[in-house]
């Protein structure tokens, strides 16, 4: 109930217009952006498209047959969500935004921002960062899911899985852990 109707005559049609416009702006672009970096990922990383391929061939079926009643697309398809987690990585559908601080805020230098700063969050940069992702150039939905014990699903990554990661830690993907 954003709008209230004995509110309807208090609205500019600028104001509507604007809040609808970001409303499109933020549901249809961004989905359509997310979904089409998806499709470059998987036809430029053949590897990728071949695992995402073989897992929606095992959850949903060969073509024409009907979707399984009992798919769980949480737990099916787990590497297709870790391809949209890389492709939302590594282009992000909004590539920074800016706020301004609420309360004062210490940084770890010791400097105090007050309130009212504005804050500029570069969140394409962030996602490039060797610090924060290891090879971040690389598409590697690896990060975010992993085999099963049995080698045979997909299942989700957690961090602490970076820790048990024995093949070979040197290609481990995920962030460094926080301590």
């Amino acid at each position: 109930h954003m709008i209230d109707a004995s509110d309807a005559d208090k609205l500019s049609d600028q104001v509507l217009s604007d809040t609808l416009l970001s409303f499109w702006g933020a549901g249809y672009e961004t989905s359509s952006i997310t979904l089409s970096y998806g499709a470059y990922l998987l036809a430029t990383n053949p590897d990728v498209d071949r695992l995402c391929a073989e897992e929606a061939r095992t959850a949903l079926g060969e073509c024409g047959t009907p979707i399984p009643k009992d798919l769980d697309p949480n737990k099916d398809l787990v590497y297709c969500r870790a391809v949209i987690y890389e492709a939302l990585r590594l282009f992000p559908p909004i590539v920074f935004n800016q706020r301004s601080l609420e309360k004062p805020m210490k940084l770890e230098s010791g400097v105090t921002l007050p309130s009212g700063t504005p804050v500029f969050i570069p969140f394409y940069w962030i996602q490039r960062d060797e610090k924060n992702f290891p090879n971040p150039e690389m598409c590697a939905p690896e990060r975010w899911a992993t085999r099963s014990s049995a080698k045979e699903k997909w299942v989700e990554r957690l961090e602490e899985d970076q820790e048990n990661d024995t093949e070979d830690p040197s290609k481990n993907q995920l962030p460094p852990a926080k301590h």
